[in-house]
């Protein structure tokens, strides 16, 4: 029997260090867009980062299921993977880094919200409920913020456009035979059809800026070898050891971190209304998501 251990100092410390890398993404992108397509950098990064992960699966003999129709499915994920960064991709032209990393994570209320419907036993309870309520109040605090500014509300639209993809990914896999193929191959599948589509979309949209500067090249090998295949890598490889309700308790730390990158790299200002929605929207999620085995972490193990 695979049993999965409970977090220890060794995970709590990689969590640290993975949430603070993923939560750089949109803080980047903000940074460098001026003189690199947001959109550009993300095709770019997928196919350099399916690359890698083709070239790591070839290595190691692990085969990429097409036959009787797994590569339809596959095509689905990676055709949502793509809507959800060309989302965020469209997100930061208008609004900051932390609000676009805070609507990105509302991905587990819109995933549960689906899987109630898509899973006999991914029913919600009524607490689950509430948490549901309670992201969505918190979702309508933070867009108080921009009523006066039609932009940042444009730009927290498409942020929360974003998380709505992810979600709907959630849901694909968890309620169909995607989720038999492995980490690995799904995540190849986002990849190469994110970067066939980003790619394309680049192109017809005329999104396709890119001054070749040291600054920019540093960041698209951050994004595509740290972000998009370290990163996945290693988040992969701590599902496969520790219990997964307990990390992702940890992955709540990234919209905290990219927040404070937002405020401190790009001195970004935090509107009260957004702090407090985004609390409301937090608190949502872990009601939504937690259970009790997540809620372990933070309590004393009883003796046996």
């Amino acid at each position: 029997m695979d049993v999965r251990k409970q977090l220890d100092g060794t995970a709590v410390i990689a969590m640290l260090l993975i949430c603070l890398v993923w939560s750089s993404q949109q803080v980047i992108l903000k940074e460098i867009a001026g003189n690199f397509s947001p959109l550009l950098l993300l095709a770019f990064r997928s196919g350099i980062a399916a690359l890698m992960l083709g070239v790591l699966m070839t290595i190691q003999r692990q085969r990429f299921p097409m036959a009787n129709g797994m590569w339809l499915m596959g095509g689905l994920v990676g055709l949502l993977f793509s809507l959800e960064y060309f989302f965020v991709s469209e997100a930061v032209k208008y609004t900051t880094a932390g609000h676009v990393v805070v609507f990105l994570y509302t991905s587990p209320i819109f995933a549960a919200v689906g899987l109630n419907f898509a899973i006999k036993d991914e029913r919600l309870s009524g607490l689950q409920w509430v948490g549901i309520v309670f992201s969505f109040i918190g979702i309508c605090v933070s867009f108080s913020g921009g009523f006066g500014d039609s932009t940042m509300l444009k730009g927290d639209f498409f942020a929360l456009l974003s998380g709505l993809m992810w979600g709907a990914t959630t849901v694909v896999v968890r309620s169909s035979r995607v989720n038999q193929m492995g980490s690995r191959p799904i995540l190849l599948y986002q990849l190469i059809v994110s970067f066939i589509i980003l790619l394309l979309a680049s192109w017809l949209s005329g999104n396709t800026l890119f001054e070749p500067t040291l600054k920019n090249i540093t960041a698209l090998t951050f994004q595509s070898v740290v972000i998009c295949f370290i990163s996945f890598l290693a988040w992969f490889a701590l599902l496969k050891k520790y219990v997964a309700s307990q990390l992702g308790v940890l992955t709540f730390m990234t919209p905290l971190f990219g927040v404070i990158l937002g405020a401190l790299l790009l001195h970004e200002t935090i509107q009260n209304s957004f702090v407090w929605g985004a609390n409301l929207v937090v608190i949502g999620i872990i009601l939504v998501t937690v259970k009790s085995g997540g809620i372990r972490i933070f309590r004393r193990r009883r003796p046996l």
